[in-house]
């Protein structure tokens, strides 16, 4: 269903309707990086393999020079010395880029498997930073995703995104939404507001 039709129906919803912005723009990010990651290893394999044919290229004139080649193969391998540089450089810019990039997607998702668990957070991208300033979102060492929450003897305990959010939320309420109830209870000492505690029953009716 497109966007447009979605917030069309949350007319007067102004909540839902910056959560469901929201998820859209996540998920565009993600498409976004998704695809660039893709052009970025294509990048990285073909200059892999263009620099493989020009070490091999580089051995044979070597290889030829030694037999005692003219000097015309010294003049072709010096122009193969110099291609050489030039794509080792660009193997290793490739390189660079590609983990750049794979560390943003890795960001990226985690992310996203936080603030789809942060519904009932009060301002979710802030919680977000929380967590991981606190260590109980990241990646480890080998670049996989973790979510912990602690237990009473504040150790941690993996989770997944929700279990953890939860766990955050409930230890930490001033950054949870108010709920929908809270101002029910204030109705008691409103003058003109009959309440449940007002209400007397005549127990000879029943």
């Amino acid at each position: 269903m497109p966007i447009n039709d979605i917030l069309a129906a949350l007319e007067g919803k102004p909540d839902l309707a910056k959560e469901v912005t929201d998820t859209f723009a996540l998920a565009a990010a993600a498409e976004k990086i998704k695809t660039a990651n893709a052009d970025l290893i294509k990048e990285r394999e073909e200059g892999k393999s263009n620099l493989s044919a020009e070490k091999k290229k580089v051995a044979e004139l070597e290889a030829k020079i030694k037999e005692g080649a003219g000097s015309g193969d010294k003049a072709e391998l010096n122009q193969a010395l110099e291609r050489l540089a030039a794509l080792e450089k660009s193997a290793k810019d490739s390189e660079e880029r590609a983990k750049k990039a794979e560390a943003e997607k890795r960001d990226t998702d985690l992310q996203n498997a936080v603030l789809a668990a942060a519904g009932e957070a009060l301002k979710p991208e802030q919680v977000f930073t929380l967590m991981r300033s606190e260590g109980l979102i990241g990646h480890t060492e080998d670049g996989k995703p973790f979510y912990h929450r602690r237990n009473d003897k504040n150790e941690p305990v993996a989770g997944s995104p929700q279990e953890v959010m939860d766990w955050y939320l409930t230890t930490n309420a001033h950054l949870k939404k108010p709920s929908g109830n809270a101002g029910s209870g204030d109705n008691k000492n409103k003058p003109g507001v009959v309440t449940n505690d007002d209400r007397k029953v005549d127990t000879s009716l029943l």
